[in-house]
């Protein structure tokens, strides 16, 4: 929702159309909301500790 006011309600110079926005620039659109879902889970799995593992042996 806030990527239509900004890019398309809003008048600015890089102001894009209905069309532009939702037809011509859509793959780019999805393919930045799937990195912003799947890199928080990524990088928790990545962080989350294994179990089993001992992080800092002492």
């Amino acid at each position: 929702m806030f990527d239509l006011v900004g890019w398309v309600l809003i008048p600015h110079p890089l102001q894009l159309t209905f069309e532009q926005f939702y037809i011509e620039y859509q793959p780019w659109i999805a393919l930045v909301y799937i990195a912003m879902i799947v890199a928080p889970v990524l990088g928790y799995l990545i962080a989350s500790p294994k179990k089993g593992k001992v992080l800092c042996p002492a």
